[in-house]
Order: C-alpha cells, then sequence, then structure tokens
C-alpha cells in the first residue's frame, strides 16, 4: 500500500517451454508458445504501468518447474504470475467446460489472483468467468511471494486457440492483468 509501481518486481512466468509443450491445440500448437505470446504482452503492460518486470524465461526454453518460484524468491520480486491456456481431456467438449479462472495456493496468493481475475473476465466477457479459486500448484506455494496462475482460455477449442494468438486480445488480457495488480495494490 502506498509504493509506486516503480518500486515494484513483478517475476512473469510463461507457463511450459522447451521439451514441454503444454496442451495442443486443433492445429497442433503448443501452449507452451502462445504462453509465452501472453506473458510478452503482460511483461510490457506491466512495464508500461512502471513495474520493474522479469521474465522466468523469453525463449523456448524450460526452467524447471521448482526453479520458477525460486527464482521469485533469490530475486526479491513482490509478486509472480504464471501464465497458462488450459484444456480438457479429449472425452470432454472444450464448448461445454470453456472458461477463464486464476489460482493461487495461499490467501496472499488469492488476493492478487480475484483482483487480476476480476479485471480478466471484464474483457473477456463471453468465457465463463470461475473466478479466483484455491488450488496447490508448484508454481503458487511461495509463502514469501504473493503468486497466481492464469488459465486465460481454453487452446484445444478452435476458436478460442484462434482468439489466444490474436495480439489485440492478447493487449486487452494484458492491461487487465496490470490493472488487476495495480488493484491488488491498493
Amino acid at each position: 500500500r502506498g509504493v509506486p509501481p516503480s518500486a515494484v518486481r513483478i517475476l512473469v512466468d510463461p507457463g511450459h517451454g522447451g521439451v514441454d509443450t503444454g496442451a495442443l491445440s486443433p492445429h497442433g500448437w503448443c501452449e507452451k508458445d502462445v504462453n509465452l505470446s501472453q506473458a510478452r504482452a503482460i511483461r510490457d503492460a506491466l512495464r508500461k504501468e512502471g513495474f520493474q518486470v522479469l521474465m522466468t524465461r523469453d525463449d523456448d526454453s524450460f526452467p524447471s518447474l521448482y526453479s520458477r518460484p525460486k527464482l521469485a524468491y533469490d530475486e526479491h520480486v513482490d509478486v509472480f504470475i504464471s501464465v497458462h491456456h488450459n484444456a480438457c481431456r479429449a472425452d470432454r467438449n472444450p464448448r461445454e467446460v470453456r472458461h477463464t479462472t486464476t489460482y493461487a495456493s495461499n490467501e496472499r496468493g488469492l488476493a492478487l489472483a480475484a483482483a487480476i481475475q476480476k479485471r480478466i473476465a471484464a474483457v473477456l466477457p463471453d468465457i465463463k468467468n470461475s473466478g479466483a479459486q484455491t488450488k496447490s500448484l508448484a508454481v503458487c506455494r511461495n509463502p514469501a511471494v504473493p503468486s497466481c496462475l492464469l488459465e486465460v482460455d481454453f487452446i484445444n477449442l478452435p476458436e478460442a486457440e484462434e482468439a489466444s494468438w490474436d495480439p489485440e486480445r492478447q493487449k486487452k488480457v494484458a492491461a487487465a492483468v496490470a490493472q488487476g495488480v495495480l488493484d491488488w495494490m491498493k
């Protein structure tokens, strides 16, 4: 509270990477790639607001699952945000389960997740908003750093696959994340 964005360090984590493709879209596009593209947009939106922003990866590398929150701790960041795109099992209809949500593993992260998710839901009104939820995720368990994991959309749904790659939508989501962080800081 009362801290300017220029004094806040944020680590943005594009989920998956390298040999870990994450989910695959109907056209065979990898979640790791759309996560990186969306994370770069989030980085840029946060920097535009004056935040200091680091990335766990800015290429097709694979930082290990536990090195990601460790980097947040080692770099003394104030916020950790992991960026993902969801998918459902092959026996489920993605149109029926499609939603956006933000996860956290503890109360500190849940307040951050709720602020971000509220803003994301506002810019993605056609997608069911599942709100901020508590879930035990390795990248969010760091008790020293408020952490959350965004599930922006369902990559295995054709229209969501296309929307997820749209630069204009990525900018809207990124601006929503930045505004959510600002809301959380109040």
